[in-house]
């Protein structure tokens, strides 16, 4: 098969979806697929094109930020497909729903090629979201452009169905984990130990993992407004780890959210048991050296993160995003699932933090669930073979 993926962000700029995403088609390229993405070119100083672990990355001037950018974006999109000759079998846009729809549609239907979506995200870019806005009527209309959605979670999937979607045109197949070669806990202490010395010199005692940009969305303000409780109530040997941008690497960001977060450490005198990495490459090293993950996202698709977590062997303090995050956890069992309330999140931090039996137990059951449900070549495997009959039927109907 010849797949491209539409795909927002690409290192050097950071998205959320982008590293599973990454991983999935890297096991496609491994499989003997030809795999091409195609992404905004944020700076100048960005490679327009790179080769990585066999996947061909485009990056194009256009940005997705924007009415017009998307328009813009999906004419370069088309322009590069026919500059280089890619021919794509199918297309895969993991940014659906935009203004670049249009043209992709033309493009497909011009060319009979498979259109896919792959819905990451509540709140955006998923079809009850796309209907809130202007041209209702249009807009029902190209709802039925792909000729399948990909949704990360039952979330997405119940979208899918409030829009009136047809149900053979949209299903769920969960994101992936890396839990081979990547994520994975360290047993021995002493390995821990020097990896712990190597990243945080001067931290001791307990760590917890806040994964994820300094952003409104991921809300990292309810995170440290958690955990001055905690230091105030228990007084632990512990230390929060803030793993995420705190400044663009080339798309939006809200700096004065980044502000705030700052005062309120200030304020809360938690400068010594609160340390903000930014934006690492090693994210598994500081997974391994974590004693809990701590999640308090707003919205998401599926959270990688808890998906990382798992596979590292690390407990999780979860907040709760219906129909999203107990397709990961399920309550007292890989972790605790949690009210939107900062003593809560603390008193449940603290619970796991003091007692080792209880954190290694729900770490085991998430090393198990990372393993079997979410496991790479399984979700290739879902993936191919969906891939695979769409790209049949399609063949079926043009000779027809």
């Amino acid at each position: 098969m010849n797949i491209i993926i539409l795909l927002g962000r690409y290192p050097p700029v950071f998205g959320g979806a982008t590293p599973n995403i990454m991983h999935l088609y890297q096991k496609f390229s491994e499989e003997g697929h030809n795999v091409s993405v195609i992404t905004p070119q944020y700076d100048s100083s960005h490679s327009r094109f790179e080769k990585y672990k066999e996947i061909n990355v485009f990056r194009i001037p256009s940005r997705l930020n924007t009415k017009i950018g998307q328009i813009k974006f999906a004419i370069n999109f088309v322009l590069t497909v026919f500059k280089y000759s890619l021919k794509p079998d199918i297309i895969v846009d993991t940014v659906p729903f935009c203004y670049t729809l249009p043209i992709l549609k033309f493009y497909s239907s011009l060319f009979n090629v498979v259109l896919v979506s792959r819905l990451s995200q509540i709140g955006s870019h998923e079809p009850t979201s796309f209907l809130k806005l202007n041209f209702p009527i249009l807009k029902n209309y190209f709802l039925k452009s792909y000729d399948f959605i990909i949704c990360i979670s039952s979330a997405l999937e119940k979208s899918c169905i409030t829009a009136g979607i047809s149900k053979d045109k949209f299903g769920i197949i969960h994101n992936c984990v890396d839990s081979e070669k990547r994520f994975f806990p360290i047993l021995k202490k002493h390995e821990k130990d020097i990896i712990k010395l190597k990243l945080l010199k001067e931290v001791k005692g307990s760590i917890v993992i806040l994964p994820g940009s300094v952003s409104s969305r991921k809300r990292t303000i309810l995170a440290i407004e958690a955990w001055a409780i905690l230091m105030s109530n228990y007084n632990l040997d512990a230390t929060l780890i803030i793993t995420g941008p705190i400044k663009s690497s080339g798309q939006q960001f809200r700096n004065d959210y980044v502000d705030k977060v700052f005062s309120l450490i200030k304020k809360h005198r938690l400068e010594k048991t609160i340390k903000l990495i930014g934006n690492v490459n090693n994210i598994e090293d500081y997974y391994r050296i974590s004693d809990l993950l701590l999640f308090v996202s707003e919205r998401e698709g599926l959270p990688n993160v808890l998906l990382e977590g798992m596979a590292s062997g690390i407990p999780i303090v979860s907040t709760v995003i219906p129909d999203i995050t107990s397709d990961i956890i399920e309550n007292n069992k890989e972790g605790f699932l949690v009210d939107d309330d900062p003593e809560t999140i603390a008193n449940q931090v603290f619970k796991l933090l003091t007692n080792p039996k209880l954190c290694h137990k729900m770490s085991q059951l998430g090393l198990l669930k990372a393993k079997k449900k979410f496991n790479v070549d399984q979700v290739f495997k879902e993936t191919e073979i969906l891939f695979k009959s769409k790209i049949k039927k399609n063949k079926k109907t043009l000779c027809i």
